[in-house]
């Protein structure tokens, strides 16, 4: 009589019977029909081997016949792996949605965090899987917060044991992995409007069910800092800061570094950023620092969007004009350009300077220039500055 012509279950039972890895495979290679309904016993004793509950091989590799069975058993579903992740956090990374959704069905947790504090949702937004996270939110994902910041607070700092309350100490225990990391705060828009996301659609998914548009990230950074620094296509980017604008979001927060939006596109030199910015937020956003920001990085394309745009350039940040900001670095070229958008050569900046009687002194940008031997900037600005 042929294996092939037996019932599953009967084919099941002989396979479970054989003691070792090596003969369930062979005996799962002798027909295609037996193939591909015993080969998951292999799976599962291979997984139990190496300490892992079969129903977290199942959830990784999408593999869905024999989950009914396991799931009536009740299995601890929230349980984790040696690496931190739910079978729910694994079907989600690997994108078996059918597989996520039938563990949610039997009562998942969709906010369950893994080692890294990353809930099922921020694994869906990593990976860009827009109808996964609608799903997750569908069956109650929260949409804001990583969990991490509200128990931890700022998370870019190691974690000392000896201030910790009893919560995070807690959580400490549970996860001592936390120790030897730092760790990212962002919220899953923070991931949305990242280049994870190249269009809007993932964005406008978490602002609809939520998710604050000026949510802060371990760096104080909001969603639109994180557009500004993201290297995007320029109409992706125009749909982000539309929606995000749309739910109010604030075009002038500051982050731990001092930086606007508008700021952190100039500082890793995105001309097409700074521009849509320019464009969108218009007269609501603030540009103090914005021009110096471009001359200190060498940004000499974006320099020229900031002025081609009307910014003043003679704009005063921190004592000093963008001109000062230039001569000082030995900018020849920003130099030239802000020169010729009108900079004044004979404004003087106030520096402190302990050594002189009431320690302050003022300097031409072409003293600054000759100060610290920059002697083709000084060329420049000679003829222009008033002796």
């Amino acid at each position: 009589m042929a294996l092939n012509v037996l019932p599953t279950e009967l084919l099941v039972m002989i396979g479970s019977s054989l003691r070792s890895q090596r003969d369930i495979y062979s005996f799962a290679r002798t027909d295609r029909y037996i193939y591909e309904r015993t080969i998951f016993l292999l799976y599962e004793r291979q997984a139990r081997a190496g300490g892992r509950s079969a129903l977290f091989w199942y959830a990784e590799h999408g593999y869905q016949p024999p989950v009914n069975h396991l799931l009536s058993l009740r299995p601890p579903l929230d349980s984790r792996d040696e690496k931190g992740f739910t079978p729910l956090v694994l079907s989600v990374i690997n994108g078996h949605t059918d597989m996520a959704q039938l563990l949610l069905e039997h009562g998942a947790n969709p906010n369950r965090n893994d080692k890294l504090w990353w809930r099922p949702l921020h694994h869906a937004v990593h990976h860009s899987n827009v109808e996964m996270a609608q799903m997750l939110l569908e069956y109650g994902a929260k949409p804001q917060g990583s969990g991490m910041a509200k128990l931890f607070g700022r998370t870019n700092q190691i974690l000392d044991p000896n201030t910790m309350n009893e919560a995070q100490k807690k959580a400490l225990e549970q996860f001592p992995v936390l120790l030897n990391n730092d760790f990212c705060g962002a919220a899953p828009v923070h991931r949305a409007a990242g280049v994870e996301n190249k269009d809007a659609s993932m964005l406008n998914l978490l602002l609809d069910y939520g998710a604050l548009p000026n949510s802060r990230n371990e760096h104080r950074d909001t969603p639109l800092h994180i557009i500004g620094r993201a290297d995007a296509d320029e109409h992706d980017a125009l749909a982000k800061v539309q929606a995000l604008m749309e739910r109010k979001a604030i075009p002038n927060t500051r982050n731990d570094k001092d930086e606007t939006p508008i700021m952190t596109a100039v500082v890793v030199g995105h001309p097409s950023t700074v521009k849509l910015f320019l464009e969108q937020l218009g007269s609501r956003m603030e540009t103090a620092g914005t021009l110096h920001c471009a001359v200190f990085y060498g940004h000499l394309q974006v320099l020229q969007v900031l002025l081609d745009h009307g910014l003043p350039v003679n704009t005063i940040f921190k004592g000093e004009s963008p001109l000062h900001t230039a001569a000082s670095l030995g900018q020849v070229q920003a130099v030239q350009l802000l020169l010729h958008y009108g900079a004044n050569a004979n404004f003087k900046t106030l520096e402190y300077n302990g050594t002189v009687p009431g320690g302050f002194i003022r300097r031409t940008a072409l003293e600054l220039a000759l100060s610290k031997r920059h002697y083709g900037v000084a060329q420049i600005l000679h003829p222009l500055t008033a002796q």
